[in-house]
């Protein structure tokens, strides 16, 4: 089984984008699913089973903007 997993990055330009990881593999894209959907495209039929994580550090409930900042 593969392990995807899908972090927000920011490219040069600063625009957010997405970067989908799976082992010596990434590709970008500008939502999650289109990094999701750009790094299987690759695989094609390859892998059958893959779980995937999606990192979320905004702030919520939990975790204000302030406490994250301060990892």
């Amino acid at each position: 089984m593969s392990t995807i997993s899908i972090h927000k990055d920011t490219d040069p330009a600063s625009k957010p984008r997405y970067r989908a990881i799976a082992g010596d593999r990434q590709v970008f894209g500008a939502t999650r699913g289109q990094a999701l959907d750009a790094l299987t495209a690759e695989w094609g039929d390859k892998v059958q089973e893959t779980v995937i994580l999606i990192e979320r550090f905004d702030p919520d409930m939990y975790f204000t903007e302030e406490e994250q900042r301060r990892k």
